[in-house]
């Protein structure tokens, strides 16, 4: 979910799990690689950025047993200048337009 109180301001907290639901951990084990996550460093969002990452692993027990679960969390940062030539902008242009009503003449 994400929190908009501080929007276009804001910083959102995401995370992706992986885990095997069919096969317990006597039949298949989940772990990180090293590094966990490659190119990271290279990703463009047109409205974020990506400001940090975890990776974690982790078993889960359920009545049917227990299941490895891969956890990666990511910080993502809003770009404000996205939203100021985006949305900012086109409502001042418009804006801007409607004014120009004002000044020409009425008997033109």
């Amino acid at each position: 979910v994400f929190e908009l109180k501080k929007f276009p301001h804001d910083e959102q907290n995401c995370s992706l799990n992986l885990e095997s639901y069919g096969y317990s951990t006597n039949d298949i084990r989940l772990k990180w690689s090293s590094p966990c996550v490659e190119g990271f460093e290279e990703v463009e969002l047109p409205q974020f950025r990506v400001i940090e990452w975890d990776c974690r692993n982790s078993t889960v027990v359920f009545t049917s047993g227990a299941y490895d679960r891969l956890l990666l969390g990511f910080v993502l940062k809003r770009s404000v200048g996205y939203f100021v030539f985006q949305t900012y902008m086109p409502c001042i242009m418009v804006v801007c337009m409607s004014w120009v009503s004002f000044w020409i003449n009425y008997e033109s």
